[in-house]
């Protein structure tokens, strides 16, 4: 038998719901196939989830997809390996919470505990996660140009059957 006062804290947990929702369109539920579904792993971070890789996700349904748990000695420990476990979580095939979830747990309002229940009221417009987006957008063309003119610097010798020329 124990009492109240046995309790003793250690560290600070903090949870993020990982939802097949959209935070750029109202967080409005969203269906489709988890192509690629990799929960981060390591210590103190723990994923329930009830989706794997390749599972269809039905809208009939609440979105959660997993609920990511992690554990630091305080805080901003906890929150700082969650932003860690969030950027490791492969999950592709259906908008997600993940970059909302980020970037709440960066946001100063957030980090320094100066927040109420109007937080994204107050704070959240779809365009900051936009244009984090855009920027992936533009790095991933400048790199497909890259490789387009790399490849076609290359020589290129022409495939010809020899049964072809053995007819002539």
């Amino acid at each position: 038998a124990f009492t109240q006062d046995d309790l003793k804290i250690h560290g600070h947990a903090i949870e993020l719901r990982v939802c097949a929702e959209d935070p750029l369109n109202d967080f409005l539920p969203g269906t489709g196939t988890l192509s690629v579904f990799r929960p981060p792993v390591g210590p103190h971070i723990r994923v329930d989830h009830g989706f794997d890789e390749g599972a269809e996700v039905p809208i009939y349904y609440d979105p959660l997809l997993a609920k990511l748990v992690v554990w630091g000695h305080n805080r901003l420990a906890a929150i700082d390996r969650l932003i860690a476990a969030i950027e490791q979580f492969e999950l592709e095939g259906l908008p997600t919470t993940l970059d909302f979830g980020k970037w709440v747990l960066e946001h100063k309002a957030f980090r320094d505990a100066n927040f109420d229940t109007n937080f994204i009221k107050q704070y959240f417009d779809p365009q900051v996660l936009s244009v984090g987006r855009s920027d992936e957008a533009r790095v991933a063309a400048q790199l497909a140009l890259q490789m387009y003119l790399a490849h076609k610097k290359q020589l290129k010798v022409p495939q010809v059957e020899l049964s072809a020329w053995s007819k002539r």
